[in-house]
């Protein structure tokens, strides 16, 4: 899931990790030069800091919206 609304990229840089990012918070995504960014997942992994990313702010989304329950939805 892509919080962030950006399209994955990773690094076309050799030895260099063979994963993907797709949140722009991720300081090892953001640290690609730009020449070396290639588009899409490239079939590799999500990095584990975008996925840990993802996940706290989907997190921090749910606890934002109103629950089902709530006596002001009824």
């Amino acid at each position: 899931m892509n919080f962030q609304n950006i399209p994955a990229w990773h690094s076309k840089k050799p030895n260099v990790a063979n994963v993907y990012h797709n949140n722009a918070k991720c300081d090892a995504g953001s640290r690609i030069e730009t020449q070396q960014v290639e588009q899409g997942t490239g079939g590799r992994p999500l990095c584990r800091r975008c996925k840990s990313l993802n996940t706290r702010m989907q997190s921090e989304r749910e606890l934002s919206l109103p629950r089902l329950d709530s006596p002001t939805l009824r």
